[in-house]
């Protein structure tokens, strides 16, 4: 497994975080 995918993994997590946390907060 190749580090930089797991990479993109978590910052596209953290992404879908951040949008979630806007969306509740309107």
């Amino acid at each position: 497994r190749d580090p930089k995918s797991g990479e993109l993994e978590g910052l596209s997590y953290e992404f879908n975080l951040c949008e979630a946390l806007a969306t509740w907060e309107q």
